[in-house]
């Protein structure tokens, strides 16, 4: 019961008009209440249901329920003005489930949206405590979860687990448009993106100690798949993690555990993911632009020159062997006719052997102290010389073939 009506003090809110039983309140709307209740003014934010009057939600005589609201519960009263829909959802949060509204909300003002008792993601942590302690250990967060929880989650229920708002990777792409239009575009797409728990394969979804949000290092989340050889519809992808182990000369990105120097780890519209263009083909016409992945790090003047003197040592006196293999209009050889891009077991990661078709044909490079030899099924035996230039030279043989 109102106190006020308990002691019998009806003239704490009502004043006799000349009749026995005629009685008008003795003050108007909400400053009557505030003559004994706190002023609900003093806040950012009122609940529009203060607005409407005190007696829109209590009784101001009365009630079966406690803060004698007009309603059998604290949920059911708010259901009378909010959508109900709101927790027949396949996945409910406690606090609605249970119909404790007042966990989260502030039922009059509050200096936070939504009425909340606490800005995000601080309320959300009164009760996921140990989310805030991982978050505490963390070197990079999530924006949104730095922001509010509810970017991705809904406070209330949903018909996804966790609440979720969206599938991954659709809840993804939500903030990450550009990845979206590149993942659309994309030809080739990285099998691990489309499968199990998509995004979350490679990334934490609140925080990391790792760049980009990744579980791990880049070389552990790469290798726990290339650790074995993968079948794909057209190839078979070699074991990577036991190749770079047992081969002494990693290339550059690899010995900086970077597979994304080269790879986008997504999708590209480069065969192998490959970030810029490569020649898929064994042979291929050269352009500048064809080899644009090798160039982003390579000078591109190693093959612009058919003769040179000292931008290679692979030269036969001052005839440039590279310029002689790749740049051709029509059948160039691209860089890994010769060259291992991961690891190779000498400096300049030469390949012990080379693809062409189904035919893996054996290099067989021999380095002396000026030159070195080779005789893969291409050509014969040829042998090239920067100080005294061989006198048949490699290039009259490929030419001819």
């Amino acid at each position: 019961m109102h106190p006020a009506m308990e002691d019998g003090e009806c003239s704490s809110c009502h004043e006799q008009q000349g009749e026995e039983h005629a009685f008008e309140l003795s003050g108007e709307g909400n400053d009557l209440c505030y003559f004994c209740h706190d002023q609900f003014d003093q806040k950012r934010n009122q609940h529009e249901a203060v607005e409407m009057g005190c007696t829109s939600c209590h009784n101001p005589h009365q009630s079966q329920t406690e803060s004698l609201l007009e309603a059998d519960s604290v949920q059911s009263l708010c259901f009378a003005c909010h959508d109900e829909s709101m927790i027949e959802r396949k996945w409910v949060h406690g606090p609605a489930q249970t119909g404790e509204c007042m966990v989260c909300h502030n039922p009059h003002e509050s200096d936070n949206s939504s009425l909340l008792i606490q800005p995000p993601p601080e309320l959300c942590y009164v009760c996921h405590s140990e989310t805030e302690e991982r978050m505490k250990k963390k070197k990079f967060i999530h924006a949104p979860v730095a922001d509010t929880c509810a970017s991705c989650h809904d406070p209330h229920g949903e018909d996804i687990k966790f609440f979720l708002k969206g599938e991954v990777p659709q809840l993804c792409y939500s903030c990450h448009e550009e990845l979206k239009d590149a993942m659309e575009a994309a030809t080739f797409k990285h099998e691990v993106i489309e499968r199990d728990k998509r995004c979350l394969n490679c990334h934490q979804h609140h925080a990391s100690n790792h760049d980009s949000l990744l579980n791990s290092s880049t070389e552990e989340i790469c290798f726990s798949c290339h650790d074995k050889v993968i079948e794909t519809p057209t190839e078979k992808l070699k074991d990577m993690k036991s190749w770079i182990e047992e081969h002494k000369y990693p290339h550059g990105p690899v010995l900086d555990n970077d597979c994304t120097s080269c790879h986008n780890p997504h999708g590209s519209t480069n065969f192998r993911i490959l970030k810029e263009s490569f020649p898929q083909r064994f042979y291929a016409p050269f352009t500048e632009d064809t080899y644009a992945l090798c160039f982003s790090c390579h000078d591109k003047r190693l093959v612009l020159y058919e003769k040179t003197t000292k931008r290679t040592d692979f030269r036969n006196g001052a005839v440039n062997l590279h310029y002689l293999h790749v740049n051709k209009p029509v059948k160039g050889r691209k860089c890994t006719a010769c060259h291992e891009v991961h690891a190779g077991k000498d400096p300049k990661h030469l390949a012990e052997k080379t693809i062409f078709g189904t035919w893996e044909m054996p290099i067989r490079f021999k380095k002396t102290e000026t030159g070195g030899s080779c005789s893969p099924g291409c050509h014969k035996k040829q042998a090239y010389d920067r100080e005294e230039p061989v006198a048949e030279e490699l290039g009259e043989d490929i030419e001819a073939k």
